[in-house]
């Protein structure tokens, strides 16, 4: 059995997508007492042009030719670096998260649900993070008055 001829079919913007079998067209070939093939829309009978590193292959259907376009480079994303007033920030927001973790007990305790002796701890362990927090915070103000100056 004899191959069928093929035809170079493109994308909507032309470029090379592969061979398509063409179909033979009934009425045509009836009329011609000959196999004659339909030509598949978006379609050439010209073959493209070999593969190329770097390029795509594009049919050109003003010069009705096959022509390379340079595949453009993707720019290498540098790795976000946060600066330190930055990373001092998100610590103060995870400290100040951490104390909110809290709040339901330091409610209870001022309701009377629970005893003085009950929220000491707590109590120690809330001052200390707030402790934390101003300290971080004296030293983002330091770190922004550094950078007006500049």
């Amino acid at each position: 059995m004899a191959k069928k001829p093929v035809a170079y079919h493109y994308d909507d913007k032309g470029y090379y997508i592969g061979e398509m079998e063409r179909q033979i067209d009934p009425l045509e070939s009836k009329l011609a007492g000959k196999d004659i093939y339909l030509i598949p829309g978006d379609s050439t009978l010209t073959k493209p042009l070999k593969e190329k590193e770097g390029f795509k292959i594009k049919w050109n259907k003003e010069t009705s030719e096959w022509e390379y376009e340079e595949v453009e480079k993707e720019k290498e994303i540098e790795e976000y670096v946060p600066t330190e007033a930055e990373k001092i920030q998100s610590e103060i927001a995870e400290k100040k998260c951490l104390l909110s973790q809290s709040d339901y007990k330091a409610i209870k305790f001022a309701e009377g649900w629970i005893s003085e002796e009950e929220y000491a701890p707590i109590k120690a362990e809330r001052q200390a993070i707030r402790d934390e927090i101003n300290a971080l915070e004296a030293q983002l103000a330091e770190i922004k008055a550094t950078t007006t100056e500049s």
